[in-house]
């Protein structure tokens, strides 16, 4: 528990990092571009956001789990993925750019703009597979600066535009979009990890001959099984980033530039509650796929849902005073979508963590179909209040689809897994002392410092 609090620990603070920097750079896009000009530039940049979740095949979570298990070698499962990646990316691009005008909405700006973010889905494709690899390496460290470098450049670019008169709509379309593929010079050490790894097996290979297969042959026989496991978190991944992206690719269509302005602020503001969701989930997939713990599941989604709700409180009685003065009077209009984000996050969190269960147990099928149904329940809601209420409709399509999705995968969990449901449910005195012997440390080492 104590490593993988120290685990939980540094990838939150890389996770952290990411939602702040696009807190603080936000701002700076509003207030120079305007309402509309936010809305076209997020507009442009969503087929790519869209396309860097939806393309991966689901292989960057097939190798972290596959490299959490010991399966190597590691350099053949990553090539193979990287080919695959490469030629569903290159046809991902193609397709955007044939859709520009149709995902544009009659915009002209707009149009123009697309094809210039999906220029970079592919190098950032084949980033996510080398940080899938780092994850199951357990580099947690690197992880974070790849993040902390992507989000502070982009924090950074963006200031020195604003200040030099030279953020535009075309300028912050490129600044979000190739930010994203700086965090790869922190990689560079797992290269080492990766070509030891591969030695070693090739000589437990050599070994194992006239014996059985041994450790090689079994990692040879995952790194056949990479598409296979791929595949089936890919069938969830469509309908999970369709659930969390697709309703910004579709609000523009379906309303105006103005409500994609004022909801990707929403967006961005909500996702600072999301650091400790995404920190456990990372570690705690990695962790259960190398040795299931049902306890130990439970106790870190009743952690995360206790960290998460008290933030969700916090940002949203901070930011009724707070939007108007960062972003401008004008996105104040923000408030309500923004309050229906963080109410979904909160109720959605027990079943996310859930869902890490069913993967990392050689399910993702099942997590799989859970989103695919909250998929069709969000989308629906979205062409239903979308036309009519904007920002609201949208925000209020995610919050379903979050309730629907976790809650299948609570369902799935007992009834395949026998884990109760009311494990992530209950928060009882041993949780509350569990956190607060842990901000307890937290203020011993800060005060050593």
């Amino acid at each position: 528990m104590a490593s993988l609090t120290r685990h939980v620990s540094i990838t939150m603070l890389g996770n952290a990092v990411v939602p702040l920097a696009a807190f603080f750079t936000a701002p700076i896009l509003a207030q120079t571009l305007g309402v509309e000009g936010r809305g076209a530039a997020g507009a442009a940049v969503a087929p790519f956001t869209l396309g860097l979740s939806l393309f991966t095949m689901g292989l960057p979570e097939a190798l972290t789990y596959y490299v959490s298990r010991g399966a190597r070698p590691i350099g053949a499962m990553l090539l193979r993925a990287s080919a695959a990646v490469l030629v569903i990316g290159l046809l991902a691009v193609a397709g955007f750019i044939a859709l520009a005008d149709v995902l544009a909405g009659g915009s002209e700006v707009v149009a123009s703009l697309i094809p210039i973010a999906v220029a970079m889905l592919v190098p950032a494709l084949l980033l996510s597979l080398v940080r899938g690899v780092a994850q199951g390496l357990d580099a947690w460290g690197l992880v974070a600066w790849e993040r902390t470098i992507g989000a502070m450049s982009r924090l950074g670019l963006a200031a020195c535009l604003a200040a030099t008169g030279n953020l535009t709509v075309l300028t912050a379309t490129l600044l979000m979009s190739a930010t994203t593929l700086l965090g790869v010079f922190a990689y560079l050490p797992v290269i080492g990890r990766v070509r030891r790894r591969s030695s070693q097996a090739r000589s437990e290979g050599a070994g194992a001959q006239g014996g059985g297969e041994g450790r090689g042959g079994e990692g040879a026989q995952s790194s056949r099984g990479l598409l296979g496991y791929g595949g089936r978190v890919w069938f969830g991944a469509i309908a999970g980033i369709l659930l969390s992206r697709v309703d910004q690719l579709l609000l523009l269509p379906l309303s105006d530039v103005r409500e994609v302005g004022l909801y990707v602020v929403a967006v961005q503001v909500a996702d600072l509650v999301l650091v400790f969701n995404n920190a456990i989930r990372d570690v705690m997939f990695r962790a259960e796929s190398a040795d299931p713990r049902a306890a130990r599941l439970a106790s870190a989604s009743r952690l995360s849902t206790m960290l998460t709700g008290a933030t969700a409180l916090g940002v949203g009685v901070v930011s009724i005073w707070m939007l108007p003065i960062l972003f401008g009077q004008e996105f104040a209009a923000a408030l309500p979508v923004l309050v229906i984000l963080l109410v979904g996050t909160v109720l959605g969190n027990p079943g996310s963590v859930a869902g890490v269960g069913l993967s990392s147990r050689g399910r993702p099928g099942l997590r799989s179909w859970s989103l695919l149904i909250a998929c069709i329940a969000s989308v629906s809601v979205l062409f239903l209040l979308a036309p009519s209420y904007g920002a609201v409709g949208a925000a209020i399509a995610t919050l379903v689809g979050n309730i629907v999705a976790g809650g299948l995968n609570l369902v799935w969990l007992q009834k395949h897994f026998s884990i109760p449901m009311r494990d992530f449910l209950r928060v009882d005195a041993q949780d509350l002392t569990m956190v607060g012997e842990q901000l307890r440390k937290a203020a011993q080492r800060g005060a050593r410092r």
